[in-house]
């Protein structure tokens, strides 16, 4: 069996499983949608913590660091998903996303992910622990939007590897 045979049948199947349970627990709807909601608004408050901290604390050089990566990465990922214009999952295989959404394109890579996880590469150049928990949540982030029917593993997968990828070029190596 060719790989994208598996993937065209794996995700439906998944899918209609998923949305079968949900239907049962609408406790994990609710779940995940606040999940999709507050992890990113948790990632923003954060980085804006950790801003002043270095601000504070850090040298010209670590706070130019600290806002030119995410940047960066944030206007990167973005261009590219505008380029490659991969659709949702929900688009594909006409469901209905458990986190309300309408865009039908630009699902790879997820922006989200890529952009909490370049955060926590930041908090991880300046805090190793805090970092660590961060990747952990940039993580939830991934799982929290594959659960929510709006990106598929892969969109999730390539989000955070450009995030690690881009904190560890951007913040470890220049």
């Amino acid at each position: 069996m060719e790989e994208g045979n598996k993937e065209e049948n794996f995700y439906p199947q998944f899918y209609k499983k998923l949305y079968q349970w949900y239907e049962k627990h609408l406790w994990a709807v609710r779940t995940v949608n606040v999940l999709y909601h507050l992890l990113p608004a948790l990632a923003v408050l954060c980085y804006v913590d950790l801003l002043g901290l270095v601000y504070i604390n850090g040298g010209r050089i670590m706070l130019l660091k600290v806002i030119l990566v995410p940047f960066i990465t944030f206007a990167g990922v973005s261009v590219f998903r505008k380029c490659v214009n991969a659709k949702r999952p929900y688009t594909i295989y006409g469901t209905t996303p458990i986190v309300a959404k309408d865009k039908t394109g630009e699902s790879m890579p997820s922006r989200h992910t890529a952009s909490f996880t370049v955060i926590a590469m930041t908090w991880l150049y300046v805090n190793p622990a805090a970092g660590v928990i961060m990747l952990v949540l940039a993580f939830l982030m991934g799982v929290v939007s594959v659960l929510g029917g709006v990106h598929f593993v892969k969109d999730v997968l390539a989000g955070y590897s450009a995030g690690v990828l881009m904190g560890i070029i951007g913040l470890f190596l220049i």
